[in-house]
């Protein structure tokens, strides 16, 4: 799921309720004040992934500074969201979140899949938010690690996406006995980027991408 902490807490359930999101499940965000809450919304049908909100902005409470993360993995970029129909999450998520695109969907190509070519192809949408990119991702032709989780599971977040200055991250992996699952390139805005998604699932839970040049 992803978490979104929001301003005026009532406002935004009135505005999930008129699409039908309601809330499933609800508690207490102790460690924050008796007033905050957080709150999980059934918005995986619609939106492809379930949305957390709290309301921590409405009572701001200082904290005690964290040390940020740091080392060959902390570059994170994004998530990435299997969908069924790109065209029509795009436009909930426009009418629902009021999100757009950052630029025209662009292609996805899957070069190798389980050690085998697999000529893939997918389309996709990215959003830029103040410290995320969320990535819409509806595969089209060929085997792939979001044509899997789509047929597993459904829609959902199904990688985390981790820039790397060079290749020595992903040879570290490898070295460790994480394997490759799928490689390939995407071409968006002209420019074209190396990617590779590891066998982490049983790990971390999810998959990881790491880009690279």
């Amino acid at each position: 799921h992803l978490l979104f902490d929001v301003n005026h807490s009532a406002d935004s359930f009135a505005a999930l309720h008129a699409y039908g999101i309601e809330i499933e499940q609800q508690g207490r965000a102790l460690p924050f004040g008796d007033q905050v809450f957080w709150a999980y919304v059934d918005s995986a049908r619609t939106l492809g992934f379930t949305m957390e909100l709290t309301n921590r902005r409405e009572f701001p409470k200082p904290l005690p500074p964290t040390k940020p993360i740091g080392g060959n993995y902390a570059n994170l970029l994004g998530v990435s969201i299997a969908v069924n129909n790109l065209d029509q999450a795009m436009q909930n998520w426009s009418h629902i979140l009021g999100w757009q695109p950052e630029g025209q969907p662009y292609r996805i190509y899957g070069e190798q899949y389980l050690g085998r070519e697999s000529n893939a192809l997918s389309g996709a949408a990215s959003y830029r938010l103040p410290n995320l990119q969320v990535e819409l991702v509806r595969p089209a032709c060929g085997m792939s690690c979001a044509r899997d989780y789509l047929a597993a599971h459904g829609e959902g977040i199904y990688c985390l996406t981790i820039a790397l200055e060079n290749r020595d991250g992903l040879i570290a992996l490898t070295e460790a006995g994480i394997s490759i699952l799928e490689q390939g390139h995407t071409l968006r805005l002209d420019q074209l980027s190396r990617w590779a998604i590891l066998d982490t699932r049983s790990i971390f839970g999810f998959y990881l991408n790491v880009v690279y040049p």
